[in-house]
């Protein structure tokens, strides 16, 4: 006989029964709490899910980028203005040139609050600079951990549901690199913001049309270009990217609305585009 064979409920006493291995056994039971306490686990099962119910039904509707006016931010801004999106919202330091239909915030991340967010909006992260350019661990540090942060939870917070972030291959929080542990701790703390979609995408070098390019740069990205032919199985993630791809890509992944965390290396990123 099994071991729980059925509840009874007596509508009139709150006295339940169960038969029990061949013994009967009274349990009190309050069917009014009872009907309370479900009541109340199918409304907090309703609330918890109203931000991913939220998400599904929303057309693209408003779009944030910070990083406009780096290389892969401008590619993003100008897919995101030959998009669906209703509203293309840019923080910036300085005002953009020929910006069409994009709505600029001078003063950068400083003036997150003067923006009004609709609720399930996407925010695009393409903040970042270089260890020589920054000038210090610190100040590179501020730029590719603390500003990106800082601009998921205001996001968060005022009701965005998709975080698109631009990474870096080999990422990781344990690792002993600087910049690939600075990066993987990015990850990590967005993860724990717990967007309903996520999507952190991990290139390796990036080709396109810098405002600044210094030597080292232009050798290392020459060599890769160079190496791609010959960098096969595991080896293809280190694969050098044009930029404007890795936009399109971006843009493309968040239009669809794909839930959780999704990392995305060279292949993957090239699947998006297939």
């Amino acid at each position: 006989m099994p071991e729980l064979l059925r509840m009874q409920m007596s509508s009139g006493t709150g006295i339940g029964k169960r038969i029990e291995r061949g013994r009967e056994a009274t349990l009190p039971i309050d069917n009014f709490r009872v009907r309370e306490a479900a009541s109340q686990c199918q409304f907090k099962i309703v609330m918890s899910a109203m931000p991913v119910l939220y998400f599904w039904h929303m057309s693209n509707g408003t779009a944030v980028i910070a990083g406009a006016s780096g290389l892969v931010g401008e590619f993003v801004l100008n897919e995101l203005q030959r998009s669906d999106y209703t509203r293309v919202i840019a923080p910036v330091r300085r005002p953009l040139i020929g910006a069409g239909r994009v709505e600029n915030v001078v003063g950068g991340l400083d003036q997150l609050e003067q923006i009004k967010l609709d609720p399930g909006s996407d925010l695009f992260c393409a903040l970042g600079t270089t260890m020589a350019k920054a000038g210090s661990q610190e100040a590179f540090r501020s730029v590719d951990y603390e500003l990106p942060l800082k601009f998921a939870k205001w996001g968060k917070a005022n009701g965005a549901v998709c975080f698109i972030l631009v990474s870096s291959v080999g990422a990781d929080a344990s690792s002993s690199n600087f910049y690939l542990r600075t990066k993987g701790e990015l990850e990590r703390d967005l993860e724990a913001l717990a967007f309903p979609s996520l999507h952190i995408f991990q290139p390796s070098f990036l080709v396109g049309p810098r405002r600044e390019q210094r030597l080292g740069e232009r050798i290392g990205i020459a060599i890769a270009e160079a190496m791609s032919f010959a960098l096969i199985g595991g080896l293809r993630k280190y694969r050098s990217m044009p930029a404007e791809r890795l936009a399109k890509a971006m843009v493309r992944t968040a239009q669809s609305r794909k839930p959780g965390t999704n990392r995305y290396k060279f292949d993957e990123i090239d699947g998006l585009l297939s």
